[in-house]
């Protein structure tokens, strides 16, 4: 009965110093999941800008084709210790959130995923603040990108 008891408070103190340990280590190092930093509102987004690629044929094309996909901005890829996220590395992308890159560099992007001669339409629509209390589309723009011929 005497052997119970100990072994049960033994078990109770290691597993309070363990996480006394981990909380210690998490707090050292900034983040240790689960002891992690509250991202969701941690990147406050004043735009954000979505694409959509349709073929010659009219087809949409997948965004993530061309490095346009979107990324979760609560979720920032697993760098190191201290890092500032814990997720899964998403594939490159243009996109960066809270920014819109220029016109140009968005078409110079998609031109160099392109075969040459290979034509896309892309629609780029920017989503922001309507009035300071609505959110929607402030943007909605089309192109017709067409592939580099190589010289």
């Amino acid at each position: 009965m005497i052997d119970r008891a100990v072994s049960s408070i033994l078990r109770a103190r290691l597993a309070l110093a363990f996480l006394v340990g981990y909380a210690a280590i998490a707090l050292g190092v900034r983040e240790l999941y689960p002891i992690s930093a509250p991202t969701m509102f941690a990147y406050p987004l004043a735009r954000r800008a979505t694409y959509e690629l349709r073929d010659a044929a009219g087809r949409r094309l997948p965004a993530s084709a061309f490095g346009l996909q979107v990324t979760n901005p609560h979720d920032p890829p697993v760098t190191t210790l201290g890092r500032a996220g814990y997720g899964r590395r998403p594939p490159a992308t243009l996109h960066r959130p809270g920014e819109v890159p220029p016109a140009s560099a968005v078409i110079e992007h998609v031109r160099a995923h392109l075969a040459p001669g290979e034509a896309v339409t892309l629609r780029r629509k920017i989503h922001g603040d309507l009035d300071g209390r609505r959110v929607g589309v402030v943007e909605d723009e089309r192109w017709r990108v067409v592939g580099a011929d190589a010289r």
